[in-house]
């Protein structure tokens, strides 16, 4: 018995050993594709079981081994199959993806290893017992593919459940975003709603005052074409006033040269009551000449004429008809001839009362011109010098010798030409003056 038990274990494992050469095992099948059909009688068997609907034995998750195979020879021993386990995912009508319950694992027996026992002629074994042995291996097969199909779906379940939680979690983000974005759009729509209100206020605005713009343009040219007149008016103005202030300025200048100053008003004044005293005495100690006597009385109205430069020429020109017609020289022997003899008298020199006065009155003269000459620096080196000598000879009684004197210091100042030189520096001065008045 022992021997047959060994020789038909033996047997066994050399039949699983040659199906599992000729039959290779199927691939594995997807979650809810059809199962392909097995070849031979075992793959009708496995196709009738794989196209049924699961039952409810599946869906509780029931592990129901299979029967025992058992041999028809009498004396074998029973050789038990390998245990299988049977694992259907639950079917949920529900949209909300859970995780399902753990299976609890189900312990599957490994195969009996013979591989140490000791083989037997196992050609008599083969043809009773291959049929349950395929059977069994084809079910164990299926199993294994059951049992990976059910691990791919549980793992695709918690795949979804994560991408759904995630995609929850996105959701409530884009709610959040947009119930800001709706603020930030209603903010907006209020700014502008303001905006708009504003610019109709501003464009009615505006279309007012273009209103009253075209009311106004007519005043408006009319404004410019009267400030465009005022303008040029004021430019000529402007050049009319130009033209005044030249020639106020030339005026001035022409008025400055006109008037005399303050000596030469002095000098015009002396000159002329020396005129008048010897066109007086002409008149005392010469005949009756109504011409003369004009003359005298002209002279006399002009001593307390008005202080310009026609008054200059006027004494001046009398002053050349003096000289012209030698009435000094023709005074001045009158005197002598009428000199009265006095018993007093103690020496022929002595002058007489008319001859003293014209004396004093030439060296008044005299000082009169050099003082002006010191003052202006006309004759520097002698200017000094004459002024002490005449001054000092004006302050003694004159007599004979003093009006040799006088008569030789006219000569001189005619000589030296001071009053021509006072009279030029006086219009130099008046000149530089005006020059200055036109540059302002």
């Amino acid at each position: 018995m022992a021997s047959q038990s060994a020789a038909a274990a033996a047997g066994d494992d050399e039949d699983e050993d040659d199906y599992a050469n000729d039959h290779p095992p199927p691939p594995p099948a997807r979650f809810g594709s059809a199962r392909p059909a097995a070849h031979g009688s075992n793959g009708v068997s496995l196709l009738g079981r794989t196209a049924r609907s699961p039952s409810p034995a599946l869906g509780r998750n029931i592990v129901e081994p299979p029967p025992t195979v058992r041999s028809t020879s009498a004396g074998r021993p029973a050789v038990a199959s390998r245990p299988t386990t049977t694992v259907v995912p639950p079917i949920k009508t529900n949209t909300t993806l859970r995780t399902p319950s753990p299976i609890p694992p189900v312990a599957v027996e490994p195969p009996v290893d013979r591989s140490r026992q000791k083989r037997f002629d196992t050609g008599h074994l083969n043809s009773r017992e291959s049929t349950p042995k395929r059977e069994a291996s084809a079910l164990q097969d299926e199993l294994d593919i059951l049992q990976e199909e059910n691990e791919s779906v549980l793992e695709k379940l918690r795949l979804a459940e994560e991408r759904c939680e995630e995609a929850e979690a996105r959701a409530k983000e884009l709610e959040k975003q947009v119930a800001a974005l709706g603020e930030g759009v209603s903010l907006e729509a209020r700014l502008l709603s303001r905006k708009e209100a504003a610019l109709k206020q501003r464009e009615a605005a505006l279309k007012a005052a273009r209103e009253s713009k075209d009311g106004k343009d007519g005043e408006v040219t009319t404004l410019k074409h009267e400030l465009d007149c005022a303008k040029e008016e004021v430019a000529t103005a402007m050049e009319q006033l130009k033209e005044a202030e030249t020639e106020t300025k030339a005026l001035r200048s022409m008025t400055q040269r006109m008037v005399l100053t303050q000596e030469e008003m002095e000098e015009v004044v002396l000159k002329r009551c020396w005129l008048s005293r010897y066109w007086g005495l002409a008149v005392q100690y010469g005949e009756d000449d109504a011409q003369r006597r004009n003359k005298l009385v002209r002279d006399m109205s002009d001593v307390i004429g008005e202080g310009n430069i026609e008054s200059m020429l006027s004494v001046e020109m009398g002053l050349r008809e003096l000289s012209s017609l030698k009435v000094e020289d023709a005074v001045v022997v009158a005197l002598g001839q009428h000199r009265r003899p006095s018993i007093v008298r103690q020496f022929t020199s002595d002058l007489s009362h008319e001859e003293a006065e014209d004396v004093s009155f030439k060296q008044a003269w005299l000082i009169y011109f050099w003082r002006r000459a010191k003052t202006h620096g006309i004759e520097e080196d002698i200017a000094e010098e004459r002024l002490q000598f005449w001054i000092g000879r004006n302050a003694l009684a004159p007599n004979s010798h003093d009006a040799i004197d006088v008569e030789r210091g006219l000569t001189e100042l005619r000589k030296l030409g001071i009053e021509q030189q006072l009279w030029e520096g006086s219009r130099a001065d008046i000149d530089q003056d005006s020059s200055a008045i036109e540059n302002h």
